[in-house]
């Protein structure tokens, strides 16, 4: 299922503020990538902004591992890395249930044909004059000031 929020609403509202806040995390967790010579990072688990789960470098630097990803590296634990990782601790994040409860959105299993996966957040795109939602094939019950859209429309909105 799709959805439009329209500018206005008080639904519109309490989600831009979730994404200014996004921005202001995001913002902290590449001040810290960049003070250790990463070229980026990867946000927690269950995270849609802040916090840093990986840090990406073109090679291995001392004082580190390699996770599951080429080229993503997260500090040992060590005497001497304790402070990254205390600065790690405190970067601010925005979790799945920050948006998740704005939207009434429930973690779950969905199931798509022969296919299952986890569900934990909807997808959002912001827009200046709406906020696009889509929940894809999970089920969900749309709270106030949301408006359902044919896929037509939601393409549209994106400009494709």
């Amino acid at each position: 299922m799709k959805f439009k929020i329209v500018k206005g609403t008080a639904l519109f509202e309490k989600l831009s503020e979730l994404q200014a806040k996004c921005t202001e995390c995001n913002k902290a967790a590449r001040a810290l990538a960049d003070q250790q010579g990463a070229n980026g990072f990867a946000s927690g688990r269950n995270m849609i902004a802040g916090g840093i789960a990986a840090l990406c470098f073109d090679d291995k630097p001392e004082g580190y591992r390699l996770l599951q990803q080429p080229n993503y590296y997260y500090p040992k634990v060590t005497k001497a890395n304790r402070p990254l990782h205390d600065a790690i601790a405190a970067l601010p994040t925005v979790g799945n249930d920050d948006l998740n409860g704005l939207l009434n959105y429930k973690f779950q299993t969905v199931c798509d044909g022969d296919k299952m996966y986890w569900a934990s957040r909807p997808g959002v795109i912001w827009g200046e004059e709406q906020i696009l939602v889509d929940t894809g094939k999970a089920k969900y019950e749309p709270v106030a000031d949301m408006i359902e859209i044919l896929e037509s429309e939601y393409l549209r909105l994106q400009g494709k």
